[in-house]
């Protein structure tokens, strides 16, 4: 039993008065350690089963030389001679591509900023309460 177990930590929450209860409380902790190194060790022997009967692995020299499941076509781009921004000019004079809206043109929906201006400039002014110049 290593200083950090179980056992201490326990003994320091609740310590025992006599020395029956201590022998109790050690072997009952001595009995779930040596549990659970059992079944660790049964686990270990199982997995090993388990290797044991799998087929073997496929030979790398096969993986080697198969050819990846997907292969890119077409990667290597002709270098524009113009600059991005004019080829993008170019293609939208086309109507090809059209840039994208303003969120205040969005369809069906009401302008709500006007909407709010208009109703905060013809509000009356608030008086300041409690910003009273004293003399």
């Amino acid at each position: 039993m290593a200083l950090g177990c179980d056992f201490f930590k326990s003994l320091a929450k609740k310590p025992v008065s006599k020395f029956d209860t201590l022998w109790a409380r050690a072997a009952k902790y001595i009995n779930m350690e040596e549990a659970q190194t059992a079944k660790k060790d049964s686990r270990g022997e199982k997995r090993k089963e388990v290797r044991e009967d799998a087929p073997s692995k496929k030979p790398r020299a096969d993986l080697r030389d198969r050819k990846p499941p997907f292969q890119r076509v077409n990667t290597v781009y002709t270098p524009l001679t113009v600059p991005i921004t004019q080829a993008f000019m170019a293609v939208e004079e086309k109507g090809l591509i059209t840039r994208p809206r303003s969120w205040r043109d969005t369809p069906n929906v009401p302008n709500l900023i006007s909407s709010i201006v208009s109703t905060t400039t013809t509000a009356t002014p608030r008086r300041n309460v409690g910003t009273s110049k004293m003399k």
